[in-house]
Parts: C-alpha cells; structure tokens; sequence
C-alpha cells in the first residue's frame, strides 16, 4: 500500500452550489487516490454539477453513487468508508475547500506522530476568520448548561466547556472531538473503531465515533498548520426547525449510549423529556414565521 494514499468521501445533499469548489480544493499534493461522492437524492443541480466536473477532469479518481433515498449522513460516509482501500482517509463535507498544502500537511503530521489516529486542520469562515470546530465530549452539566441558553446570555462572563471556548484554535494540541467537517484519519484504526453508528443520521454520530477512538485508546489531534474553508451550515439551514429536533435527538441518543447504567437511565428519561420542551421552544418561532411569511 503506498504510504501516502489517501481515499476522499464527500457526502452531499442539495449541494449544487458548493460541490465544484470542494472537488477543485483537491486539486494538490499528495494527489487522491479514490474520491468517493455519495449522494443523498439530492433534489438541486448536485449531481449535474458532480457530473459536469468529471467530464471536465477526466483524471480525476471520481466515484459517484446517487442513492435513490437519503439514509442520512452516516449511511453515506459508511458507504465510502466499506470501499476506501487508502492508508488514509480524508472526510470531507460538500461545504467544505481544502486550502493549498493542507493535505500535505495533515499527511506530515500523521506520519511524524505514528500514535495519531486522526486530525483535523482549522476551519475558517469565508471571511478568513477562524471558526471553532473542537469540543469536549459532553457531560450532563454541559447539556443543562447549554439548554438554559446560559453561555449566550451571559458570553461574556460564563464559557462553555463543551464548546471549549478556552482553546483559541491556534496551536496544535490533543482534542477529544473535531466536527465532521473534515477529518484525516489513519485508515487502520477503524478496525478498532468500526464504522460510524447510523443511529445518529445527522447530527451526533461525529461525537459517538470519536468517543469510540478514545475509548479504543487512539489519539485525536488538532493542527492550524492545515486549513479550509467552512461555508457552516449551509446544507441544513433550509430546514432549521427539523435539524433542531433531530440535533436534540442525537443528544439524546448519545446519552443513552455512552451513560447507559441503571441510575444513568432515570436521568437521561428526564433529559428526554427536557430535550423535547426546548427542541419546542426552539422550533416554534421558527414555524410560526415561516407559516407568516406563507400567508403573506
């Protein structure tokens, strides 16, 4: 296997408008290998746009799959996961643009530090400031805390120790959790890992899975020396009320799976239930405008 192959897997949905950009951002050293393109039946020029890239770059490693159905986000990265043959695997959102050398740099730091399992680069917004991408693992007072709205209220005097809004994001250190967005990974560890848990379609399933890295004993690092680009949010926000139902799900569903003792089972029951009264409180305003702009 050559020591600097790496397989690519995008997954997208509804993503015409961004899907050219993040297929030219891989035009860099260390070329990929297989870059696996999983659709989740897009509905927009997703697949028309995928489609006219590969004519226009013929030598491009391209591996489309149009799924009649969206089975969520994790179904679509297990898709590619099953077929990459790479030493390394790079997970990359449609949202999402490598900036130059960042593959480059990922790969030097993989094999300069043999005992990391994966990294992730900094994440920018489009206007070139850095946009915080790591976190703790969540904890139940990280869950009441932010639920009560807490850190937004009070920014300025309480952080988030989930949101680890103590890390500047500006030098390399070990991290417990970067967002899927993008992810360099050394392909042996998933036989450690496994798979992501389809369980969590959408949201959470970045959470469980680097859960699983720890508890497998595999390091997770960061490193601003590789960067891209996050266009944030722009696959999901057409439907922002579903998304803050499903998120809530996640949650839930992350709680029930790695705090599953009996006396852990009551609490999280209860934080069911709470997660369901502010996934509400959330929603509504949302529905109530939408259905007031309908009327108009």
């Amino acid at each position: 296997m050559n020591q600097e192959s790496i397989s690519v897997i995008i997954v997208t949905y509804n993503n015409g408008h961004q899907i050219r950009a993040c297929l030219s951002s891989l035009r860099q050293k260390p070329k990929p290998q297989q870059i696996f393109l999983i659709d989740n039946h897009s509905r927009d020029q997703t697949r028309e746009q995928t489609q006219r890239f590969i004519r226009d770059n013929p030598t491009f490693p391209i591996q489309a799959t149009w799924n009649n159905q969206n089975l969520g986000f994790a179904h679509g990265l297990n898709q590619g996961l099953k077929n990459a043959k790479s030493k390394f695997i790079l997970l990359l959102t449609p949202d999402a643009e490598l900036l130059p050398g960042a593959l480059q740099q990922l790969m030097d730091h993989m094999q300069i530090n043999s005992d990391v399992a994966m990294t992730a680069p900094q994440l920018l917004t489009p206007s070139g400031a850095i946009q915080p991408s790591c976190r703790r693992f969540p904890t139940y007072k990280d869950l009441i805390f932010e639920l009560t709205g807490l850190p937004r209220l009070l920014k300025s005097k309480i952080h988030s120790h989930w949101k680890m809004d103590d890390f500047d994001h500006k030098t390399v250190r070990k991290v417990d959790q970067p967002e899927a967005t993008c992810m360099f990974i050394r392909a042996t560890s998933l036989e450690k890992v496994g798979l992501m848990d389809e369980r969590f379609p959408i949201f959470f399933n970045d959470v469980d899975w680097c859960k699983r890295f720890q508890f497998n004993g595999l390091k997770i690092f960061f490193t601003p020396r590789a960067q891209a680009i996050h266009n944030q949010g722009t696959s999901v926000s057409f439907k922002r009320a579903a998304m803050i139902w499903k998120s809530h799900q996640g949650f839930y569903r992350y709680f029930q799976k790695h705090h599953p003792s009996a006396g852990q089972k009551v609490v999280n029951y209860c934080l069911g239930f709470f997660l369901i009264f502010t996934a509400l409180l959330r929603s509504l305003p949302i529905l109530l405008n939408t259905k007031t702009k309908g009327d108009r």
